[in-house]
């Protein structure tokens, strides 16, 4: 499956022009219904639609746990190699507490839902002793950017790298929406079983506080990202014990969030 398409443009750089042809990253709506009917249409780039929905409905508190999902089906329209839909079984599924309106497009995770419901939040998280510094930063944006196929390619999607507590890459995934690559990173973790090893989530673009939200509810102490977070993920990660680092860039980074959980030599920053 090309998660990406060739298309025709006019590059201008200075006085010259010229024809080109750009590699432009794929964004298409996926219908996900859940027992027979309409659950939300997510936007998101074709591809590992399996660990998207499980990982959506992980986060979402649908589901509980892997086993929740009775039967998960691809939908494909005649003759097309592109999947348009995604048909799920789910076992104590109360679709009214569920309900959602509109599209959940790709930069929104939450946009849709029709009541603020923070279930996840109320998860009770063992408390981590990981600590990280600098230089264990600097590998783990390493390691993400190493992954960052379509990335190169485009220029027009977001990462999300995921790492167990010594700091080894457990999933890494890419797409047009951050929750998205998200959530196929969870979705991937619930479905292999690997739910309790994710410690650090690392992300190619901004913390925003639903990307905090499924955070908290995988039991993840690290959210680091390339760039900002925004004033809710902060408010709410110092609430949950949750690090927030942003700006993890050439040999620097900010704490914004439990700076107990840093090694001596990040005091600093």
């Amino acid at each position: 499956m090309k998660n990406y398409i060739a298309q025709k443009a006019l590059e201008i750089q200075n006085d010259s022009m010229q024809s080109t042809l750009q590699e432009i990253i794929s964004e298409e709506p996926l219908q996900i219904n859940i027992n027979g009917k309409p659950f939300t249409i997510s936007m998101r780039t074709p591809g590992h639609d399996d660990e998207l929905t499980r990982g959506l409905l992980f986060t979402e508190g649908v589901i509980n746990k892997n086993a929740d999902i009775e039967h998960l089906e691809i939908l494909y329209r005649h003759e097309e190699t592109t999947p348009f839909a995604v048909t799920v079984r789910v076992l104590h599924y109360d679709e009214q507490a569920f309900m959602r309106t509109g599209i959940a497009n790709s930069s929104c995770g939450i946009c849709g839902k029709k009541e603020w419901n923070l279930n996840r939040l109320s998860l009770e998280q063992k408390p981590s002793t990981l600590t990280i510094n600098l230089q264990k930063i600097i590998s783990l944006r390493n390691a993400m950017q190493q992954n960052q196929i379509l990335f190169k390619k485009t220029g027009g999607c977001h990462a999300a790298a995921i790492f167990d507590n010594q700091f080894q890459i457990l999933c890494s995934f890419e797409d047009v929406g951050r929750h998205n690559a998200v959530d196929k990173g969870i979705g991937f973790l619930l479905k292999n079983d690997l739910l309790d090893k994710a410690k650090i989530l690392f992300l190619s673009g901004r913390i925003s506080f639903e990307i905090l939200y499924k955070a908290y509810g995988v039991g993840i102490s690290f959210i680091l990202a390339i760039s900002a977070p925004s004033s809710m993920s902060i408010q709410y990660a110092e609430k949950y014990g949750i690090c927030l680092i942003g700006f993890c860039r050439e040999n620097k980074a900010t704490v914004y969030s439990c700076q107990e959980k840093f090694s001596n030599e990040l005091r600093h920053l």
